[in-house]
């Protein structure tokens, strides 16, 4: 398996959308319930070229193995939702950190001041990658999940 430090770490493109499609199938089931908080047919490509989302791919080749995105509120600028999905193979590696601190910069520049993310209770890894970002993680929990912020202050 190629080591997570020498995938490519690049901006969404455009011709990207077929194989992102196919990495979201790929995710197991537990994968795609933990990113979109549901299972079955909500498994889907979640970016839609929205121009208030950045959205980063770890590649090997043409193979992605992992997304992390950023989707900017209309009604708070200053704010942007953060998810990540990474396929298991490539899981507990650093990759989800990695994205993060690809995102942060990116959403720094476009005026974003903090992230905010919903993660299930239990997904210790995901709530791992926020506790060790660098970043002081304010963290709330409301009916099974957690309500993170992350300033990027």
């Amino acid at each position: 398996m190629t080591r997570v430090d020498e995938l490519e770490i690049r901006p969404y493109r455009a011709a990207d959308a077929t194989e992102v499609a196919r990495f979201y199938g790929r995710l197991s089931a537990e994968g795609a319930y933990t990113r979109f908080l549901c299972a079955g047919t909500e498994r889907r490509r979640a970016y839609t070229g929205d121009e208030d989302c950045i959205v980063l791919v770890a590649a090997r080749g043409n193979e992605i193995v992992a997304v992390g995105e950023c989707c900017v509120s209309r009604a708070h600028p200053e704010r942007a939702e953060v998810a990540f999905a990474v396929l298991d193979s490539f899981q507990h590696h650093g990759l989800g950190t990695r994205l993060l601190r690809e995102l942060r910069p990116m959403a720094r520049r476009r005026g974003v001041r903090e992230f905010s993310a919903q993660v299930l209770m239990g997904n210790e890894p995901m709530m791992d990658v926020f506790r060790h970002s660098g970043l002081r993680p304010r963290v709330r929990l409301r009916d099974g999940l957690y309500d993170v912020v992350l300033g990027l202050e």
